[in-house]
């Protein structure tokens, strides 16, 4: 399973969609992976009446996941570092703006790419010679897809 940030990487500061990752997220699930979406939000912010009342302007992710009809679920970690959240959905890859949520996956064992508005990794990514995907290796665990687990060729990196 493969997850994405929502704040600042599905959406941008103005609350608009960034195509570059929601097409990345698209491209994940035509090609059968599991997807979904990681967020720090507090699960008790995303209801309408709450967001009139402290943040009129907010987008909230099932309005989101509803607009760009996307069939995924969002899991909420009220502020607590995703990378407990990967722990126990499986999840082994990230995409987010955050540096801090790379760094903590990464301690755990698991991988992060780390993206801007454009979705351009700032770390050496490799691509995977099976599905394509640019994916990212932290240390020496191996040369194997963190996507779709297939083993990499050397000459790929």
């Amino acid at each position: 399973m493969i997850a994405f940030d929502f704040d600042g990487t599905l959406i941008d500061q103005a609350n608009r969609p960034n195509m570059v990752t929601i097409s990345l997220l698209r491209r994940a699930i035509r090609q059968g992976l599991k997807v979904r979406i990681i967020t720090s939000r507090d699960p008790a912010h995303e209801c309408v009446s709450w967001r009139n009342q402290f943040e009129p302007r907010r987008l909230l992710v099932s309005e989101f996941l509803q607009s760009e009809e996307l069939p995924i679920q969002a899991t909420y970690t009220n502020h607590r570092p995703k990378a407990l959240a990967m722990q126990q959905l499986g999840t082994k890859l990230l995409f987010d703006n955050d540096p801090a949520e790379i760094t903590a996956a990464q301690a755990v064992g698991l991988y992060g790419v780390l993206v801007d508005a454009t979705l351009r990794a700032t770390q050496k990514d490799i691509r995977c010679g099976s599905c394509g995907w640019s994916v990212l290796f932290v240390g020496s665990r191996g040369c194997n897809c963190t996507v779709c687990g297939s083993e990499l060729n050397r000459k790929n990196q």
